[in-house]
């Protein structure tokens, strides 16, 4: 979920869509348009998506009568609701593990389903607590990690959701930190960031992170200015991007310094392909620009907007499907791209998806592959060229190692695939 806090601006902008749908019938141009308007199942606020390997698409739907959960398992063409056993429909944030199960993130607490959403049980209860803007992400080790409030910062899990401890405490009498994305990103290291619902104080939101599944967490930015995070993704060299109000910020591990680029939108979501394209979303609740840019240089720059075609200029959250299309959701519609994006690879998993992290990367002698898969992967090493290198295999849920010091410095491509679930990762080898 990113981007809730401005949740009340937008509806209170309702009047303006009435506005953008008597103007766009003449917004037309030669050029075939970006963008297809797709069935949403009947409507509702829209919170999140999810593709999951086999190509079914899940809707995370907040409200007391058209919220909850919906599954698409022919790309979207039919839809149906699967809420049964939700007290209130209000649905935030989806994410999955190999396996299956789901798990979603409501007003009130956590849901976890292993039927594909047929049936949803509550595992973690949060009606007494101020229990708002969350998130939801499952990663390696069995993680599970829930954004839950200022006082449960972040609540963890490594049971499928049967035992949670509070993991990281944001409370402050001052002002209220909510965290807005988890990423589980290379070498064990997760990443949070988080935004604020008022600046009653000289604090600011900040980037955290954990070495230790999630244990324990510290600051990794602090940007000692106004600012308010809601995305984070890794770029195709390794740096780590943070999306925000009205700027994205690049982290370089190797000089450990941040670089601040201004963008006139509040950056909402990313998609980065291995060929160095980058998707940004952006959202146009601080009155700014919105919709859809498209960096072709690992995220330098963003100067092609795509938003021919886009009922409203807005984008909360992007996905790829079973077919290669972009998905695309602002609050009220989902869009998909006409055309084919992904190609090459039957389907790239985004940062909820993949099933593999690979670490250092960057790497020098060797690096390590972290499977989160619970069956054989196969694996392919090919060169810049594409040229095949050697084969190797990575355990259920294990790690390999590959010593890579004879190979020369440059760049390569992995192919893991385990029946018709495939992911590839790009190498950079110093």
């Amino acid at each position: 979920m990113k981007n809730f806090t401005l949740l009340k601006a937008r509806l209170r902008n309702m009047m303006k869509l009435t506005l953008l749908l008597l103007t766009i019938t003449g917004y037309t141009a030669t050029a075939q348009d970006f963008w297809e308007q797709v069935d949403n199942c009947g409507g509702g606020l829209i919170f999140d998506i999810l593709v999951d390997p086999q190509g079914r698409i899940y809707l995370a739907r907040h409200g007391a009568t058209s919220g909850g959960v919906c599954r698409s398992d022919d790309n979207g063409l039919t839809w149906q609701a699967k809420n049964n056993g939700f007290l209130f429909p209000t649905v935030r944030s989806i994410t999955f593990k190999p396996d299956s199960t789901l798990f979603v993130s409501v007003d009130y607490g956590v849901y976890r389903s292993r039927d594909l959403g047929e049936n949803w049980q509550l595992v973690y209860d949060a009606m007494q607590e101020s229990w708002q803007y969350s998130t939801i992400e499952y990663g390696y080790d069995s993680v599970l990690l829930v954004s839950g409030g200022r006082e449960n910062g972040i609540l963890r899990s490594t049971d499928d959701g049967e035992t949670w401890e509070v993991v990281l405490n944001l409370y402050n009498s001052d002002y209220w930190e909510y965290v807005t994305d988890i990423l589980f990103g290379p070498g064990n290291v997760i990443y949070a960031c988080s935004t604020f619902t008022n600046n009653w104080s000289n604090e600011n939101p900040k980037v955290y992170y954990s070495t230790d599944f999630g244990k324990t967490w510290a600051v990794l930015l602090d940007p000692q200015e106004p600012a308010g995070f809601f995305t984070l993704a890794f770029n195709n060299a390794g740096k780590l991007m943070a999306g925000g109000y009205d700027a994205i910020y690049t982290y370089d591990f190797n000089t450990g310094i941040w670089n601040y680029d201004a963008y006139n939108t509040i950056v909402s979501d990313f998609l980065v392909l291995p060929d160095n394209r980058i998707f940004m979303a952006g959202d146009d609740s601080g009155a700014g620009w919105g919709g859809v840019a498209l960096s072709e240089d690992d995220g330098a720059t963003f100067p092609t907007v795509l938003n021919s075609g886009l009922i409203i200029n807005c984008a909360i959250r992007l996905a790829v499907d079973k077919p290669g299309r972009i998905l695309m959701h602002d609050f009220y519609f989902l869009n998909r791209s006409i055309d084919t994006i992904v190609t090459g690879i039957e389907k790239y998993p985004d940062a909820h998806q993949s099933f593999v992290s690979c670490y250092p990367n960057p790497f020098g002698n060797s690096v390590r592959f972290q499977s989160m898969y619970p069956s054989v992967l196969k694996a392919e090493l090919y060169g810049m060229a594409g040229n095949y290198i050697k084969s190797f295999e990575i355990p259920p849920l294990g790690e390999y190692r590959l010593d890579t010091g004879t190979l020369p410095a440059g760049m390569y491509f992995v192919k893991l695939q385990s029946g018709n679930n495939i992911q590839t990762i790009k190498l950079i080898h110093y």
